[in-house]
């Protein structure tokens, strides 16, 4: 299972210079980019499976990647889609102790997400369950930046945008890869919307 929170410089590897300069023109403070699995769409009966970020700042960069251990099984329709299997998340902590750390980990950083509404709709309605302050972070949507700077597109979907933008996604469908690939696709947005001066 992958540490929870682990402090590295994966954004030095992962992000060329030009891409941070772009990113900490707009986000002098930085900015954490996530992505959940759950087992299915619906933030009221289904459940996280796993949480992954990459905090980026002009510093140390920093991962919070974990699976969590949901109280209903994963569907297998859901399994084939993400890959992760029951006996996966079996050992897994609990999403009150991963919420609690996520929590701590994304501080009062902006908040970056693919379809953000459905992240946060799914974090809010966990934190509102266990009676946890949700947080009041800024938060940021690559698919409508995408809408905006690359408007001629005909789909806006995180698959597309990588072949279309030419971002390597290894693992689609896995937390950290879509949330590391979704903050490329922003900064690509970024890069258009000064190109077009918006």
């Amino acid at each position: 299972m992958p540490n929870m929170n682990k402090k590295t410089s994966p954004g030095q590897s992962l992000f060329n210079e030009l891409e941070r300069e772009i990113l900490f023109k707009h986000f002098p403070k930085g900015i954490i980019a996530f992505d959940l699995e759950t087992t299915g769409l619906s933030p009221t009966f289904d459940h996280i499976v796993e949480i992954s970020a990459l905090k980026m700042t002009q510093g140390e960069d920093d991962t919070f990647s974990t699976l969590v251990h949901p109280p209903i099984e994963i569907p297998e329709k859901v399994i084939a889609i993400h890959g992760i299997t029951n006996s996966m998340v079996e050992g897994a902590p609990e999403r009150e102790e991963v919420l609690k750390n996520f929590r701590d980990f994304i501080e009062d950083k902006a908040l970056l997400a693919h379809n953000a509404l459905f992240d946060i709709g799914f974090l809010a309605q966990n934190f509102s369950q266990l009676n946890l302050p949700f947080t009041s972070n800024p938060v940021y949507c690559s698919v409508k930046l995408s809408r905006k700077t690359f408007s001629s597109f005909p789909s806006h979907k995180l698959s597309f945008l990588v072949k279309k933008l030419g971002i390597p996604l290894e693992n689609h469908h896995r937390a950290f890869d879509d949330a590391v690939a979704c903050l490329k696709v922003f900064i690509k947005g970024l890069i258009q919307m000064e190109e077009d001066d918006l």
